[in-house]
């Protein structure tokens, strides 16, 4: 069974004002590179209509994050 990490939007609002000029492109670009740094081969994207907003999910068959780099990277 896959891990399921949940991210807070704090996250992503921060990120994208601080680290993306163009956050738009630099969104799908990191989530791709993600997929790539853990060698995966395959990446599925799927987004999910919620009313006021959306879900966009990423799932790839690479080797995924330690808890290390989940606890002092990621966060």
């Amino acid at each position: 069974s896959m891990n399921t990490v949940v991210v807070g939007h704090e996250f992503f609002r921060k990120e994208r004002n601080s680290a993306y000029a163009n956050w738009k492109s630099g969104f799908w670009r990191e989530m791709e590179q993600n997929s790539d740094d853990a060698g995966s081969t395959r990446v599925e994207v799927s987004l999910s209509d919620h009313g006021n907003g959306c879900i966009i999910e990423f799932s790839d068959n690479g080797c995924g994050m330690t808890e290390d780099v989940i606890r002092n990277v990621f966060m």
